[in-house]
């Protein structure tokens, strides 16, 4: 049995509503993903780069919807996208 996530969607209903590119995913997805990057760069990052960094996540994330293999949950498959995008960007700006 597959296991819920945020906002009661299945992996398979995050995929085909990111595909269809469907507003009300696309926002849950940017909250979800604002949320999880303010808790892990909380000290790290102003808010204002936060913002930044989950547009440019959306972006790669949805450029990279068919690569989603399965392998986790989609919402920590997309976490760690946004994660290693903030931590690119913040090493950059040093």
């Amino acid at each position: 049995m597959q296991t819920q996530t945020n906002n009661r969607r299945y992996d398979q209903q995050w995929i085909e509503s990111l595909s269809w590119q469907d507003p009300g995913a696309i926002a849950d997805l940017r909250d979800y993903l604002l949320k999880g990057l303010k808790k892990r760069l909380s000290k790290k990052a102003v808010s204002s780069h936060i913002e930044d960094f989950v547009q440019d996540s959306l972006i790669r994330i949805l450029e990279k919807l068919p690569t989603f293999r399965g392998e986790s949950q989609f919402t920590s498959w997309a976490l760690s996208i946004a994660n290693r995008i903030a931590f690119s960007e913040l090493r950059r700006s040093r």
